[in-house]
């Protein structure tokens, strides 16, 4: 599994990655007000919308101190 995640990290375009995530994270937040789902769907999803906003913070706190 970790090798896989590695693997997708260089299949990434980095000209529609925002717009992907931004499209994946309404998907998910969508997927999560149903109640039917399942926990390891629900611990997914949440740690993907984490893991983006601690991305989204450390890259606005670089460059707000930079710029």
């Amino acid at each position: 599994m970790v090798q896989s995640s590695k693997d997708e990290i260089y299949r990434i375009l980095f000209d529609t990655v925002y717009e992907a995530s931004i499209n994946f994270t309404q998907s998910m937040s969508a997927r999560l007000a149903e109640d039917d789902l399942d926990d390891l769907v629900r611990f997914r999803a949440n740690a993907f919308r984490r893991a983006v906003d601690q991305i989204t913070t450390s890259i606005d706190e670089r460059f707000s101190q930079n710029g």
